[in-house]
């Protein structure tokens, strides 16, 4: 719950902090409000061990089965396998860029350029190998990384034909190059889209289409480490409708469900681009503010009570992050500033 405190004027994160964080987002962050980076905590055992497993059983395969291939030249290309692996893994746990999601897939584009080329070129038959990228990011990354993904296989197809050429990459390679690439930038757009459309359903509120509760705990826990790791300020801001049982006894669920949906639209054009909405729960809603110092989110929190429709108020409390907090315990301190809000008579913003 959330409690009252004068508000000041809204104080704007500095422009280079929204350009660093757009550029985050479309490099290695969501697509969607809350949609967790590829290699999250969460999804780490059961989205790249798949992966991980048929890499390493092509590698063990094509060392394993004739015919011989350059033993340097592929051990580099298993090393480089073992390093995409490698990052993949420890992205999260060092806290590494979100631009740096894409590295593990480059990497592993370049180990199978280079284990195919010990293995005599196009004679080696890898080429499907290549696919494994493109179903990864089709999957689980985005859009800046579907295109670093096409440029990468390009590169690690068309430049062996240049710099070795024939008997190992004949000039029918350039065909095959340009008929995969279409067809790859075919998969990853499609997939691309339909995943998205399965994530705005799995991820929104279905009555408000804010972002619901799964989404606020990714996209929360995202942003905690996001700004620990930046030293950027991260607030919430905790919003709860007031009285708003004794609304539906008045007029009805049906007019509550439209209450609701009315605020959240009305509120979405209080907040900032980039940041997310979601229901917590009932009448409860959480505004995540990156790049939001306290001053500036206790003003997002005034705009968002005077944006509230139908003559109704709202309790609000706002948390900005301490060091060493977890997404938690920031929102347990919002949650106790509101409950301080409502106690203290409702229809204010007090800061944790």
């Amino acid at each position: 719950m959330i409690r009252g405190m004068a508000l000041s004027s809204l104080t704007p994160p500095p422009p280079v902090l929204r350009v660093v964080h757009a550029i985050e987002t479309a490099a290695g962050g969501p697509d969607l409000p809350g949609r967790a980076r590829p290699f999250s905590l969460a999804r780490r055992e059961s989205a790249i061990v798949p992966f991980a497993v048929v890499a390493t059983v092509a590698v063990i395969a094509v060392a394993a089965l004739p015919p011989s291939v350059q033993p340097v030249e592929f051990g580099i290309g298993a090393l480089l396998t073992s390093l995409a692996i490698g990052v993949a893994v420890a992205i999260e746990r060092l806290a590494l860029p979100a631009p740096l999601d894409v590295a593990p897939p480059i990497i592993f584009i370049a180990a199978v350029a280079l284990i195919r080329d010990a293995g005599g070129g196009h004679e080696a038959e890898l080429v499907p190998l290549f696919a494994l990228p493109f179903v990864w990011v089709a999957l689980y990354g985005t859009l800046g990384q579907a295109a670093a993904i096409l440029v990468a296989y390009l590169v690690a197809t068309t430049l062996p034909i240049v710099l070795i050429g024939a008997p190992a990459y004949p000039e029918t390679e350039w065909r095959g190059a340009v008929v995969n690439a279409a067809i790859g930038s075919l998969i990853l757009g499609t997939v691309r889209g339909l995943v998205m459309q399965l994530e705005g359903v799995a991820r929104a509120d279905a009555l408000t289409g804010s972002a619901n509760r799964r989404s606020l705990d990714e996209r929360l826990v995202a942003e905690v480490r996001r700004a620990s790791r930046s030293n950027r300020p991260l607030s919430v801001v905790m919003l709860d409708l007031d009285h708003f049982k004794r609304y539906n006894d008045r007029l009805g669920h049906q007019a509550g469900d439209r209450l609701l949906i009315s605020a959240v639209a009305r509120w979405r054009d209080g907040v900032r681009p980039g940041d997310v909405l979601a229901r917590y729960g009932g009448e409860e809603f959480v505004a995540i503010l990156p790049d939001c110092p306290p001053a500036a989110a206790m003003a997002i929190a005034g705009r968002l009570r005077a944006a509230t429709p139908d003559g109704q108020t709202i309790s609000a409390g706002v948390a900005t992050l301490w060091p060493g907090e977890t997404a938690g315990d920031l929102l347990g301190r919002a949650d106790a500033a509101l409950y301080r809000a409502k106690a203290s008579g409702r229809d204010r913003a007090l800061a944790a």
